[in-house]
Order: C-alpha cells, then structure tokens, then sequence
C-alpha cells in the first residue's frame, strides 16, 4: 500500500490552484494564474507556495492599458502566490487594466526609500 500522495497532474494542479484563488478571494477571479514550478516547469506553481522571501511592496502600472493610476501595495511578508493574486486583482481594478489577465512571474523592481524591495508582476494578455 503506497501512503505517499501521487503528484498532481497539470491539469489538476491547475484546477486545485482555480479553486485555491475562488476561495480565498471568495469570488471568481479575474485573472489566470500561470506561474511556472521552477522545478517542473510543466506544471503551474502550487499557489500556496512562497512567492517572494522576505517583506515587500507590490506595484503595478500599465501605461498603454487603464486609467493612467499606480497601485502599491501595503507592506507583505513573504507573500505566497495566492497572496499575491489578491493584491493584483486590486491592482488591476484601482488601474482599470481590464485588458491584462494571465499573472505569469513577478520579479524585483527596485527598492522603496526604507529599503524594502519592491516587486511588479507580469501580467499576459
């Protein structure tokens, strides 16, 4: 008898992570979650994984898309993916990017004036 769970296949790491983002955002989500498990990267990452070590802001523009606003986040601690979905999706309405719906990575920017890294994701359409 195998007491070891079986990994997931994509497509039901795929749809455990959808219901994950349902649930904690307590509506249908927006946007599509696509991170890629660095260590296999044919599955997505599992959503409740540690997105960025450490504390952080998040910061989102688009330029080309919305209405022109900036969104930063509040200060996070080692925020997982899920986390970061929700603070996107109030990204993405504060600057009405209705055109952007797929976060594919996020990655570090630069640092605020108190020294904390600041991350922006990318966002696919």
């Amino acid at each position: 008898m195998d007491n070891h769970p079986h990994p997931l296949s994509p497509d039901e790491r795929a749809l455990e992570n959808r219901r994950k983002l349902r649930k904690h955002l307590r509506h249908t989500p927006r946007i599509v979650f696509c991170v890629r498990d660095e260590a296999a990267p044919d599955l997505e990452a599992d959503i409740e994984t540690i997105a960025i070590a450490g504390p952080c802001l998040l910061f989102y523009e688009n330029a080309s898309f919305g209405n022109g606003q900036q969104y930063l986040s509040p200060a996070l601690a080692s925020p997982t993916w899920l986390e970061i979905c929700k603070r996107v999706e109030d990204a993405l309405k504060r600057t009405e990017d209705f055109s952007h719906d797929f976060l594919e990575s996020a990655y570090c920017v630069g640092s605020s004036d108190d020294g904390v890294p600041v991350y922006t994701v990318f966002m696919g359409s």
